[in-house]
């Protein structure tokens, strides 16, 4: 969508994005309940709200920021008790997602490292999607990767 007028309908391509944004859903949901509704209501409000959306910005990166912004809003359940015990030990035990990468890295870090690594997205951009500085996403990044790497460990010494 180079020119952008008035009448210019988003929902074309909002369509184009609904596997980034539900696996987005996924990373900052971490309970397979809310995903589906997360989706719409985010799709309902970038619809909605799309008189606000500038040319210059991604779509994609502008649907994620409403998303985290309806998320932190709680407008949806979000994991309240256990909530310490889930950034440490991973999300849900079963892995709901079918992501085997997402469901086991810890809740604060799954949708940081899933717009960084998946998405392609750089830090700063990622800082601004998510309300977080940069430094912050470096952080939730060492510890994803460092998940991931103790992951690959415990593998490789059950193979042997």
């Amino acid at each position: 969508m180079s020119d952008k007028n008035p009448k210019t309908d988003i929902r074309r391509d909002l369509v184009g994005f609904l596997p980034q944004i539900r696996r987005f859903a996924m990373a900052l949901t971490g309970d397979a309940s809310g995903i589906d509704l997360l989706v719409v209501k985010a799709c309902e409000e970038a619809v909605a709200k799309s008189h606000l959306w500038r040319n210059e910005q991604r779509l994609d990166r502008w649907v994620f920021t409403l998303m985290r912004a309806l998320w932190n809003n709680g407008a949806f359940a979000q994991p309240t008790e256990g909530c310490d015990k889930q950034q440490t030990t991973g999300r849900t035990a079963g892995g709901f997602s079918g992501h085997p990468v997402l469901d086991s890295l810890p809740h604060t870090s799954a949708p940081v490292y899933l717009l960084c690594a998946v998405e392609g997205l750089s830090y700063a951009e990622t800082a601004a999607v998510m309300g977080i500085t940069p430094d912050a996403v470096a952080v939730r990044m060492l510890l994803s990767r460092r998940e991931l790497a103790a992951q690959k460990s415990h593998a490789s010494e059950r193979r042997a």
